[in-house]
């Protein structure tokens, strides 16, 4: 067996062990079970100082084996706060978009390729990335019309840069984090009870910016031609 094909199949027996223990653990399937996100949010804290660390490692392989962001932006900011949430949950999703990408790109281009051909998606990637460039990634990751999970393949396929690539996936992605593991994060930080009474204006301040963000996305990025089957 060849270094590269031994790379591979390391690769693989990885992402089936962690998909094997996360589902195993948690039963992750619905985005918004609050059973599961209580019980994933009991276990990582256990974990103390490492809690941080062990979440973004989980929600960086959680992408590359298509886990549901929202769990784990829901999840970050009841575990740590709406400040601390949002940092874990960019340094986790940057990881799992990196790894996704790396993986299409130089570790199984042929295998993600013809996967994704299957579903008429590779090849439109590349045909709209050729036309549009960088305001393809940035409406996608703000509208993710396809799954997001899903994207992370296709740009790998794609001629982006990966600078450029995971440079302008956290900046688009940042209205959902905001709002997921912010909102979820002031949630936890009154115990659920008299969130507009404690924390009215950071509530509204969050939505505001949710807004203009996504605002200025649509107003500067949006294109209106691509059709997405």
């Amino acid at each position: 067996m060849t270094t590269k094909m031994m790379q591979k199949v390391i690769v693989f027996i990885i992402i089936i062990a962690i998909a094997i223990f996360l589902n195993f653990q948690f039963d992750i399937v619905d985005n918004y079970d609050i059973e599961r996100l209580s019980e994933f949010n009991d276990w990582i804290q256990g974990w103390g100082w490492l809690a941080p660390v062990l979440f973004v490692l989980i929600y960086g392989f959680a992408q590359v084996i298509f886990l549901p962001n929202p769990f784990f932006m829901i999840g970050a900011g009841l575990a740590f706060g709406p400040i601390l949430g949002m940092g874990v949950i960019i340094v986790g999703f940057s990881l799992g978009a990196s790894l996704s990408f790396l993986i299409a790109r130089y570790l199984a281009k042929g295998t993600v390729e013809y996967w994704l051909e299957k579903r008429d998606i590779a090849t439109n990637f590349n045909q709209w990335f050729d036309q549009h460039g960088y305001r393809l990634l940035i409406m996608t990751r703000s509208i993710p019309i396809v799954p997001i999970n899903l994207q992370n393949y296709a740009y790998g396929l794609t001629e982006i840069s990966f600078f450029t690539y995971v440079t302008l996936s956290i900046i688009s992605t940042m209205p959902k984090i905001i709002f997921l593991a912010g909102i979820s994060g002031l949630f936890i930080e009154v115990r659920f009870k008299g969130i507009f009474e404690e924390h009215l204006l950071a509530l509204l301040g969050i939505l505001s910016l949710v807004l203009a963000m996504y605002f200025i996305i649509y107003k500067f990025f949006w294109i209106e031609k691509v059709e997405f089957e």
